[in-house]
């Protein structure tokens, strides 16, 4: 699993142990801090073991097809995330996405943490329960400088065994490309951190997707 590295690793502990319950040997990659785009593809392709499969979520999207052409083009099921730019460099952020970040970000060029970039009840379909006081207690403030990374991205990388999981609208677009693309996908009704909702559905879902993409696990 490849977290955003704007989200803190406790978002991602019920979506390991969800995996894991699936039948999934789910391991969460680490996030140096603060994130930094050669650093994160270094750390997690030196990670990533012969047969794996890239899980991932959000801004790690752009990531994980560099990281793919690095250990020798792993498997990618793209989880409520991020798509890189086409072409050869792709941003880790789409150009207004960027500037509203920008506007965000205070005197010495960092972001708030994730909890904090829109009104709290625009958060309500994601984190439920306690679930927004305990990411906004240890969510990360990323610098501006990882959002204005660029990398380098391996030819042809989508063409490889790729999958796509949305939950809600949030990414309509990247869904859209997936399944112009020929991947297989997946849409459940849910917000950004489904599997804080539904860990069982949202873990069934990508067990289906690793499978739908020809992966063997």
């Amino acid at each position: 699993m490849l977290p955003s590295p704007f989200l803190p690793e406790v978002a991602y502990e019920p979506w390991v142990a969800a995996l894991r319950a699936d039948g999934l040997d789910a391991v969460l990659a680490p996030v140096p801090r603060p994130p930094d785009a050669s650093t994160l593809v270094e750390v997690w392709a030196r990670l990533t073991q012969p047969g794996a499969v890239l899980l991932p979520h959000s801004n790690a999207g752009y990531l994980a097809p560099v990281v793919s052409g690095a250990c020798g083009g792993a498997p990618i099921v793209f989880v409520d995330a991020a798509l890189p730019e086409p072409g050869p460099v792709t941003r880790l952020a789409p150009a207004r996405f960027r500037d509203f970040l920008d506007g965000l970000a205070d005197d010495e060029g960092l972001l708030p943490p994730w909890t904090r970039w829109w009104p709290r009840p625009d958060y309500a379909d994601s984190l439920p329960g306690d679930w927004f006081e305990r990411i906004d207690a240890e969510a990360p403030q990323a610098p501006m400088s990882y959002v204005d990374a660029e990398v380098t991205l391996p030819p042809a990388w989508e063409g490889g065994s790729r999958a796509y999981l949305a939950f809600g609208e949030t990414y309509a677009a990247e869904l859209d490309r997936a399944e112009g693309a020929g991947w297989p996908t997946r849409r459940l009704e849910g917000g950004h951190l489904h599997w804080l909702v539904r860990p069982e559905e949202a873990a069934a879902a990508a067990a289906e997707l690793i499978e739908a993409a020809g992966v063997s696990t």
